[in-house]
């Protein structure tokens, strides 16, 4: 659950269970040979376990083949926009028909994708999207916080221009993109 340490010594085979299980100190078992090679590139050319992917999302660390390249690596990181310490503002707001009225965006939030264009909602895919309350890292030893069946204003248009707003559902999910 916390990725691989970043201090210490460490395990082939548990960094064998961070790619597979996502746990690095986890139980799960190892079989067959360990390959650096699928460790790294995912599949079982070397026989053994079908690893997925590396995950080398915003942040995450990607290793390059000694042991010390995976020191921080973490099969479950995920990526935050807007990233390092900023975060977006929107507001919150209780009903749809309350978004076209909002005045101020005083509520922070972070993205899976990146918004370009607040105005249009430009970057973001409904349906796909998905919006938190919180950055933090599972594989740091936070909890994910969702923004969860919300209408969150993300522009405050002035003039002819429209506010824009996006509302998600139970998993946190871009629903919709709506200018009012």
């Amino acid at each position: 659950m916390a990725g691989v340490p970043t201090t210490g010594g460490l395990s082939l085979r548990n960094i064998a269970r961070e790619r597979y299980y996502g746990d690095y100190g986890g139980g799960g078992s190892i079989t067959g040979p360990v390959s650096m090679y699928d460790l790294l590139n995912g599949g079982n050319a070397g026989g053994g376990l079908n690893y997925p992917a590396l995950n080398v999302a915003c942040g995450n660390v990607t290793p390059t083949g000694s042991m010390n390249s995976w020191r921080g690596y973490c099969q479950n990181w995920l990526c935050y926009y807007p990233t390092g310490s900023s975060h977006y503002s929107g507001e919150i707001v209780a009903r749809v028909m309350d978004a076209c009225s909002a005045s101020s965006l005083s509520d922070t939030y972070w993205a899976s994708t990146q918004l370009t264009n607040a105005s249009t909602g430009a970057g973001w895919t409904v349906n796909t999207t998905i919006l938190y309350n919180t950055n933090a890292q599972t594989c740091s030893g936070g909890t994910i916080s969702l923004l969860t069946s919300a209408v969150l204003v993300i522009y405050i248009g002035s003039g002819a221009t429209a506010n824009t707003y996006v509302e998600t559902n139970a998993s946190g999910v871009v629903t919709s993109i709506t200018q009012c």
